[in-house]
């Protein structure tokens, strides 16, 4: 974790993803309201700034506790009643109804150890985990070495992988959906393949997604 301790990461990504957040909330809202959960207190472990535990919890109408092991995300997480924030880990999150970890998994060492610790804290789990391998990814695997060198991923996965590492970890999946944040594309070829991707997603979720990639997984699921 020394990339998120030793001021490194906050370095490479300066606003911790914040802009990313609205797009976070919005999926993870939806999702829980269309599983039926509805949590009065919600732990976010590896919460960054924040933000998506602030939205979240605003939309469902529930306290909140963030939990991130960088104190200098902690530093600018929202004073807002309801909501507390700590440095720490796991260990440091007490329980609630539902514990969410939002593009965390990927980065911790022993990612079945991390996701079965999560069912010490809530009997509602919510993971957000990035699907770095597709095919397209496969034939360009700087794509790959990029996310590890860049944004610190120790693991990378496709959507049967998340599947397992749920299971592997000793926990039921309710359900799961792709998501996705809109990327930003600098050139009209960029544009041109990311609409195209958009496009197929809509008509076979799942096939675009090992095909094309550029989307995220949600996994609700239980002790």
């Amino acid at each position: 974790m020394d990339r998120y301790t030793s001021g490194s990461y906050g370095q490479a990504v300066p606003d911790w993803h914040e802009s990313d957040a609205p797009f976070k909330v919005a999926g993870l809202v939806r999702f829980v309201r269309d599983i039926g959960w509805k949590p009065t207190s919600v732990v976010d472990i590896g919460c960054g700034t924040g933000r998506v535990l602030q939205g979240v919890c605003r939309e469902l109408g529930a306290t909140g506790v963030g939990v991130d092991v960088a104190g200098e995300a902690i530093a600018r997480t929202p004073s807002e009643e309801g909501l507390t924030y700590r440095v720490g880990d796991v260990a440091d999150a007490g329980t609630a109804d539902m514990v969410m970890a939002i593009d965390v998994v990927e980065h911790v060492a022993d990612d079945i150890a991390f996701v079965a610790r999560l069912a010490k804290v809530a009997p509602h789990i919510l993971l957000r985990i990035p699907l770095d391998i597709s095919a397209l990814d496969a034939l360009r695997p700087a794509r790959m070495l990029a996310a590890r060198q860049e944004w610190g991923h120790r693991h990378v996965y496709t959507v049967d992988l998340a599947h397992a590492l749920v299971r592997d970890a000793g926990l039921t999946i309710v359900q799961s959906r792709t998501d996705r944040v809109p990327v930003a594309a600098s050139s009209t070829r960029g544009k041109v393949s990311d609409r195209a991707r958009q496009i197929v997603h809509s008509l076979a979720p799942l096939s675009a997604t090992r095909w094309l990639g550029g989307y995220s997984l949600l996994i609700a699921c239980t002790p």
